[in-house]
């Protein structure tokens, strides 16, 4: 019974959100610090039990991506409105480089992210899915905002937790990387592998903002990346070179 009341608390949220969200026009521009967590080694017996319980291959290449990860300080920013987001890192802004790039659209429920393959890049097409969050009776101030706790299970790996922070004061159903789907912009998370908080923020700026969408590169779905990604590291184990 408490789980179906909490059910409906959330759903309504939402709802309330998106009549907000319909009553006023609100664009942004947020400036994200992502820092990584140190991997701390552990014992070999362990991390075969770990490698055990992680089935599904989608979880394998979401955690070798984790594990190719970048430097372990950036920044992102992520640029929002009531209907599209993007993403990107910040010191490939003023460069032709798409790296760390994805954009995301509420309205036809598509992302596009920019991932590459050994210096080639492709956009990665996927369908915006429910993220399934719970919300928490948790609160802090985050900045000038408040905020409240939502986690997540994810599906993916279901030994990794998720714990997001969002403001209905910003009544945006956004966030950074691949985080969406709360009643309110999301301004730090904790996934496990690496804490991302918002330190700047600027609501409705006199400048329209533009968001645009990833150019160049090959159009693939998930699964197909997935697929391409396997059998080009599959081909460099056996040649020892990247192509």
């Amino acid at each position: 019974m408490k789980h179906a009341t909490l059910r409906l608390i959330f759903t309504l949220t939402i709802a309330l959100a998106c009549i907000k969200i319909h009553a006023q026009k609100i664009e942004g521009l947020a400036i994200y610090e992502v820092k990584r967590i140190p991997v701390v080694q552990k014992d070999t017996l362990e991390l075969k039990d770990k490698a055990k319980k992680i089935t599904s291959r989608q979880a394998i290449m979401r955690n070798m991506e984790r594990q190719l990860a970048g430097p372990a300080e950036t920044e992102y920013e992520l640029r929002f409105n009531q209907i599209e987001s993007s993403w990107k890192n910040v010191a490939s802004l003023n460069r032709s480089s798409k790296e760390q790039f994805s954009y995301r659209n509420m309205a036809n429920k598509q992302s596009q992210i920019v991932k590459d393959i050994f210096g080639k890049p492709f956009i990665v097409q996927a369908k915006l899915k429910p993220m399934g969050w719970q919300l928490v009776d948790d609160h802090r101030k985050i900045g000038d905002y408040h905020c409240q706790k939502a986690t997540l299970v994810d599906p993916e790996d279901k030994n990794r937790f998720i714990s997001a922070w969002f403001t209905e004061e910003i009544p945006i159903s956004s966030g950074p990387v691949d985080y969406y789907g709360l009643p309110g912009l999301i301004l730090m998370v904790n996934d496990g592998t690496s804490i991302i908080r918002c330190t700047k923020l600027t609501l409705n700026p006199k400048k329209r903002l533009k968001i645009s969408k990833p150019k160049g590169g090959k159009t693939l779905s998930r699964e197909e990346f997935d697929q391409l990604l396997l059998d080009k590291m599959k081909e460099q184990m056996k040649t020892g070179n990247y192509k």
